[in-house]
């Protein structure tokens, strides 16, 4: 363990470790462990697996479409591999696991394309990750995303991207 010095090297003197240098040390460590203890467990509001919210989202309903509804938050990459998602395999599911109609897009707000919606497949993959068809995420990377959906009854529990799930807040 390296020493705090309290006497100056000039003077020849054995250094020593002062009282209140090991109380930090022994504070910090502390209260690291607080902190990676309290990460292991996973946040059922922010979801747990390969992403997670990076916050929790928000949903907003329109007054006059009740049955409507919008997501919007940023998910974070927490695997330790490189993830990429298509906006259109992603699914918005019921507590009982029934798919509703639904939309999603990782960008926070409007982006205009260079290419016709109606190409699909044909579209450049550099032009999807621009206008936010497709995300490309880095470990510890992030991407906004926005979903919308049509609740007709039942409530939206998750957001289906195939290898996992997302939690939506309220259910």
């Amino acid at each position: 363990m390296p020493s705090c010095r309290i006497r100056p090297a000039a003077t020849g003197s054995r250094s020593r470790v002062s009282r209140s240098s090991v109380l930090r040390r022994v504070l910090s460590a502390l209260g690291l462990l607080l902190v990676l203890a309290a990460g292991c467990g996973g946040d059922d509001e922010l979801g747990s697996g390969d992403l997670v919210w990076e916050k929790k989202p928000r949903v907003f309903k329109n007054p006059s479409l009740p049955d409507d509804r919008i997501l919007t938050g940023t998910v974070r990459n927490d695997s330790l591999e490189a993830v990429t998602l298509v906006a259109r395999e992603l699914g918005v599911r019921t507590d009982a696991g029934d798919e509703m109609e639904s939309a999603a897009i990782f960008a926070p707000t409007f982006i205009r394309g260079v290419f016709p919606q109606n190409r699909g497949d044909e579209i450049p993959e550099s032009e999807q990750l621009r206008i936010g068809l497709r995300a490309r995420l880095e470990p510890g990377k992030t991407a906004p995303l926005t979903v919308s959906w049509r609740q007709q009854g039942e409530r939206a529990m998750l957001v289906d991207y195939g290898a996992g799930a997302l939690p939506v807040p309220g259910g």
